[in-house]
């Protein structure tokens, strides 16, 4: 019989194992994700007799759309264990997950899905697109760099509400949220990287490095990078850029469906 339902504090080492089964993760990133991150009253999951078949996680978020704040929960970490797939269990727990975000009166859920096609069919609509771009080293560019430190979180923080209130859709960050990021991206093998005109934040992949976030001139990116392959994500395509991380979302209140097809939205989650 399946159990759908918030996770009991016991079961959290049970879903720190399905999620890393899942989607091949270590330490020392998974353990800061499951002690910083995740908690059993924003973790759904299933359990058939006393297993946890799948499970997934609510990030509190708020979102500014054209002026106004929107209560939201992203989803992430939606996993089922491979021997209990395809019997509905990851529907079940998305659905849950919903009806938990109403009650707590949150006006959407969205998420940056892994599995194209699994969400559309269940109720989830396109909010917007962004571009990876991919970019070569240009030495010709090089200029100051450095690694940022929780003294420069106040910098980071007004350079990305300088550029986000210029934008609709953008999500609202709080000091412990860049410090997030920041601990993210270098447990990743990268970090938030200063230059004169902003900021990026990057994580490694084997020889490839990618910025989540580049709130600075693309040059700046180029002058710094040394790796044979460098893909950015943003708002903008500059160069072959690849249309392909979608975000999606589900409205669970009585809000304004048509605030999404707001033009200029921008959203990042970075952890």
């Amino acid at each position: 019989m399946a159990d759908v339902r918030l996770a009991q504090p016991a079961e959290m080492e049970a879903v720190k194992q399905l999620w890393s089964e899942s989607f091949d993760d270590s330490d020392p990133y998974l353990s800061w994700y499951f002690n910083e991150v995740s908690s059993p009253e924003n973790t759904v999951v299933c359990s058939v007799d006393g297993q946890v078949a799948a499970s997934l996680q609510l990030i509190d978020y708020d979102v500014n759309i054209s002026g106004k704040i929107y209560k939201t929960y992203y989803i992430a970490g939606v996993c089922t264990d491979k021997t209990f797939r395809h019997k509905g269990y990851g529907t079940k727990i998305m659905l849950f997950a919903e009806q938990e975000a109403a009650r707590r009166g949150k006006d959407f859920v969205f998420l940056y899905p892994m599995v194209v096609g699994f969400y559309e069919p269940i109720g989830y609509k396109l909010w917007f697109s962004c571009y990876e771009n991919e970019v070569l080293p240009d030495s010709a560019a090089r200029q100051f760099c450095k690694k940022a430190g929780e003294e420069d979180i106040d910098y980071i923080m007004q350079v990305y509400n300088d550029f986000a209130e210029k934008h609709s859709g953008y999500v609202l960050r709080t000091r412990r949220d860049v410090l997030r990021c920041m601990q993210y991206h270098e447990l990743l093998g990268g970090g938030i990287y200063l230059t004169k005109n902003g900021y990026f934040a990057f994580e490694m992949d084997k020889n490839s490095m990618r910025v989540n976030e580049a709130i600075c001139p693309i040059d700046d990116v180029k002058g710094v990078t040394k790796c044979e392959k460098t893909i950015i994500r943003s708002k903008d395509d500059f160069g072959g850029g690849e249309n392909k991380p979608k975000f999606l979302y589900r409205i669970c209140s009585d809000m304004d469906e048509s605030v999404f097809k707001t033009d200029g939205q921008y959203v990042n989650i970075l952890y």
